[in-house]
């Protein structure tokens, strides 16, 4: 499909829509090897699950790949798997800032104390922010969507919104949050198996990212690397 541009992310520059590898593995050696496999697969960027890792030292090693990383420690309300403090699991984030990460993904429902002290430091750094809300409940009235849209474009650098949709009328709302045009790059999809085209139909929107699975996927509804490839390539 057309380009919809270039997209910065700290100091890499992506063609979008970029097809992101979402990596999680509970040691070093399956984020290795999942880093590893998303570059072989075409990927453009990858995006670094930290929440289901269970080793701790030496993980910054893994930012050094030839693609650009997004980094994320997802917390268990939000559909992840980090059940601890959330000063322990932003240290994480900020650790990966000091070794030059280009793009952090930061829960807008991070306590507000700890969501400005790395806003903060991300833009010390020229880190980007993809500031996010997953709702793995369901799919709310658009009207709060538009609301949470609106509180997140002012201190994000990207937005991303992703409910949970059991019928084609939530998909399409979650869809028409690319109508509110808001002032930063937007990305919104449903999970679930009835949203999974809303994945690839969100690039036609004008989401910058498209999310794929490198091994299992990472969320309900996600498509591999290849097979989300070959969907982007067939659309005008």
């Amino acid at each position: 499909m057309r380009g919809l541009g270039i997209l910065r992310l700290g100091g890499r520059r992506i063609r979008t829509p970029a097809v992101c590898g979402s990596v999680m593995g509970r040691t070093l050696e399956e984020l290795e090897r999942g880093r590893e496999k998303a570059e072989r697969r075409g990927a453009d960027l990858v995006e670094l699950r930290l929440d289901r890792l269970e080793e701790g030292p030496d993980w910054e090693r893994l930012l050094e790949g030839k693609l650009p990383v997004i980094l994320t420690h997802r917390p268990e309300r939000e559909g992840g798997f980090f059940r601890g403090k959330e000063e322990e699991r932003v240290k994480g984030l900020l650790k990966g800032m000091e070794r030059g990460v280009p793009c952090l993904d930061l829960e807008f429902s991070t306590p507000p104390r700890l969501r400005r002290l790395i806003l903060s430091e991300a833009r010390k750094r020229g880190t980007s922010v993809i500031l996010s809300h997953h709702d793995f409940s369901g799919t709310p009235p658009l009207s709060h969507l538009l609301k949470r849209v609106r509180e997140m474009e002012r201190e994000g650098d990207l937005v991303k919104v992703v409910t949970l949709a059991r019928s084609t009328e939530e998909v399409l709302r979650v869809l028409e949050l690319y109508q509110a045009k808001p002032s930063v790059p937007l990305i919104s999809f449903a999970m679930g198996e009835v949203g999974a085209l809303s994945r690839i139909l969100s690039a036609l929107l004008g989401s910058p990212l498209v999310y794929a699975s490198v091994g299992g996927p990472t969320a309900p509804g996600q498509m591999d690397v290849e097979t989300t490839k070959k969907l982007l390539e067939r659309l005008p």
